[in-house]
């Protein structure tokens, strides 16, 4: 088995998924540039698919849980992890 980096698995699955099924988009902030190499090339298949957001965590996973309730799927690309922490308090 070829052993390859965490970036690199998540890159391929991202792409697997996003060839598999029309609905899947991805959105999070400065990833068309690839940021720390997991969205890398997503940009050049799926263009219209790959959405850089502003930076706002909170703003753009309310809108993956919006996509997710009308059937699309989503992956979702915070660059930090304490944006969720407001949702988990309540």
């Amino acid at each position: 088995m070829a052993e390859i980096t965490f970036a690199d698995a998540l890159n391929q699955a991202i792409k697997e998924e996003m060839r598999s099924d029309e609905s899947v988009f991805i959105m999070g902030e400065s990833i068309r540039g690839g940021i720390y190499g997991v969205t890398g090339g997503l940009s050049q298949e799926f263009d219209e698919r790959v959405i850089d957001t502003p930076l706002s965590e909170n703003g753009f996973l309310g809108a993956a849980v919006g996509a997710s309730a009308v059937g699309c799927a989503l992956s979702s690309s915070p660059t930090q992890a304490s944006c969720g922490w407001p949702w988990t308090s309540s």
